[in-house]
């Protein structure tokens, strides 16, 4: 940094801030030279070495006595510089009910925010409930301790904080491609919530159920599917994914749950029975290269198949 700016930086540091001239004289280098550990860490507060924003150092008898401008362990202080924190229609509860300290490091702290703690990925269950840890599936933000991707830490316009609303809207900052193209499920109306966890689950995909449970909360799922075709219907479960073999059967083998570019959110083909040459060969007569898979080794037991089974050729996804 150019000497001449980081000269003005620290002028500005050791400065009274606006409308603070009435702040008590003092000498930063004082400070520093008992209180020495509180400039250490990586993240510092904002006020640098201007110590009389939130003290009134008083000299006397060789020693230096510290107070607070205003009483200690309420937000009055903070206040003076962070006047819009929490001032929301929906404020984080410890912003009303507890101290900025509850949460916060006076000085410096070593993590992100100048938050308390031993690290970020566990710093919201100093108060909120861990259920995600173990999990088979886990948020990646809430993995990463990145509460504040979807939610602004001190409150903001929506329930919970959250950034967006719910939903399409929310979620689609990080999964643009969710639905973006052909026909959408109308389920993505009511947004992802309803067939997601949004923080972890002990299915793939941050499942709320297991996939035939989830689907049959809107679908009729008796075992008649393609009966116009075969009189027994097709096989919904019990059998390997032939596209996945370490997966089990299930609605997402053959459809998309978010959207798709052919018919009844069909995974691949221009037509129903084009379709089917993905796993049974070349039914149609118009894919001679596809051969028939269906007959693949049994999955091992566990959790029904979820979204992500491979395109097939030329598919329109």
């Amino acid at each position: 940094m150019p000497w001449r700016l980081w000269m003005a930086f620290a002028a500005l540091a050791s400065a009274a801030p606006p409308g603070r001239a009435d702040l008590p004289a003092y000498d930063p280098a004082a400070c520093r030279a008992c209180h020495a550990s509180l400039y250490a860490p990586a993240a510092k507060h904002r006020a640098g070495d201007a110590c009389n924003i939130c003290h009134a150092p008083v000299a006397g008898a060789g020693r230096c006595r510290s107070v607070l401008t205003k009483a200690w362990r309420t937000t009055a202080t903070c206040r003076d510089c962070h006047q819009s924190i929490g001032r929301v229609p929906h404020p984080h509860a410890p912003v009303v009910n507890r101290p900025c300290v509850a949460c916060h490091e006076v000085h410096a702290s070593a993590l992100p925010g100048m938050l308390r703690g031993a690290s970020a990925e566990t710093f919201c269950y100093r108060c909120h409930e861990d259920d995600v840890t173990g999990r088979t599936s886990v948020h990646f933000p809430v993995a990463q301790g990145e509460c504040n991707a979807c939610h602004f830490p001190h409150g903001g316009g929506r329930a919970k904080g959250l950034r967006a609303e719910p939903g399409r809207e929310l979620c689609g900052t990080c999964h643009s491609e969710i639905g973006a193209t052909g026909t959408v499920h109308p389920a993505l109306e009511n947004g992802c919530g309803d067939c997601h966890d949004p923080h972890g689950s002990d299915r793939r995909a941050l499942l709320q159920k297991e996939v035939a449970a989830l689907c049959a909360d809107c679908h009729t799922i008796d075992g008649r599917h393609v009966t116009s075709f075969s009189a027994a219907g097709h096989r919904m479960e019990g059998v390997p994914d032939p596209h996945a073999p370490e997966r089990a059967l299930s609605c997402v083998s053959c459809h998309d749950p978010h959207s798709s570019k052919s018919p009844k959110l069909l995974r691949w083909g221009a037509s129903t029975m084009e379709f089917c040459d993905w796993c049974h060969g070349d039914r149609s007569g118009m894919h001679p290269e596809l051969k028939d898979i269906h007959r693949v080794k049994r999955a091992p037991r566990g959790p029904a198949a979820a979204p992500g089974s491979p395109a097939g050729p030329g598919a329109a996804r």
